[in-house]
């Protein structure tokens, strides 16, 4: 397994999104504002997650770019790829409320097949998400919810007990 993911770094992307839902609040008279807000805040998400695992790998004595990680990103990368590049082509169209449930489905699902190659709790991450997503397809009124509970809730509740079980 990918002992490189940092419980840590999941955390730290918990707050961040947290941080965001906050700010934009559960109402979104302005969404493309609020989206704005989500777009930031998950580029610094990105990076804290880097971090967190450049520091765990580090920390353990471990190469950061071994075969296991090298898979995990093969499997992550391209939902991600996918989830911006589908918000990038619906930003400028009336289709605006699809975008957080694209994000939530996107990652889910990159994470789920990532969790193939890191530890189990992963694939669990990656299965709520893929359900928040489902939800938020159906239910719009509850995307900022769903954002908060799925990119802030679940990284911090994951990133706690991934830290807990694989040390970091």
């Amino acid at each position: 397994s990918v002992s490189s993911v940092s419980g840590i770094g999941l955390f730290l992307m918990g707050l961040v999104a947290v941080t965001a839902g906050w700010y934009t609040g559960l109402r979104w008279p302005d969404p493309t504002s609020a989206l704005n807000t989500w777009m930031i805040a998950s580029l610094l998400a990105f990076l804290l997650g880097t971090l967190g695992a450049i520091l765990k790998a580090n920390r353990l004595k471990q190469s950061l770019w071994n075969d296991a990680v090298r898979r995990f990103l093969i499997c992550l990368l391209p939902a991600l790829g996918i989830g911006a590049a589908l918000t990038v082509a619906l930003l400028p169209t009336a289709q605006l409320h699809l975008i957080p449930a694209i994000w939530m489905l996107c990652y889910g699902a990159g994470v789920l097949a990532a969790g193939t190659y890191a530890a189990a709790i992963l694939r669990w991450m990656g299965a709520a998400f893929l359900g928040c997503g489902a939800i938020a397809l159906f239910a719009p009124g509850w995307q900022p919810l769903l954002l908060i509970m799925s990119f802030g809730i679940f990284h911090l509740v994951f990133g706690i007990e991934l830290h807990r079980r694989y040390g970091g």
